[in-house]
């Protein structure tokens, strides 16, 4: 695996593990009521989609089980006109899609 997909993959990893230690123990009002961990969720998925970005064809290609380009575009879907965040989108996100994306990251950077 290339260095530049290696680090990647782990910021991506970091990233989505600290949306859920951010989350862990909360219900979506609590989200809705506190503005400093949606700030945190939201930056953690911006970085998500940062780096799923710097990926190489060749890695997306190899592994399809991840939809990347949805990965890439996160920002664009969490934060709406005027820069709302859309927790339900949020709430959703992390509950459905995050763990999937962890165990999956945690099988690739293992397998090397």
């Amino acid at each position: 695996m290339k260095k530049r997909d290696r680090t990647s993959l782990g910021d991506i990893l970091e990233a989505a593990e600290r949306i859920l230690d951010y989350t862990r123990g909360r219900v979506k009002a609590d989200i809705e009521a506190d503005k400093m961990i949606q700030d945190a969720v939201v930056r953690r998925f911006e970085i998500i989609g940062e780096a799923a970005k710097r990926l190489s064809v060749e890695l997306k290609k190899n592994h399809p089980a991840l939809d990347w380009a949805a990965m890439a575009g996160m920002r664009d879907v969490l934060i709406h006109e005027y820069d709302v965040v859309d927790i339900d989108i949020v709430w959703d996100t992390l509950n459905s899609e995050v763990p999937k994306i962890i165990e999956y990251l945690r099988g690739i950077l293992h397998d090397g």
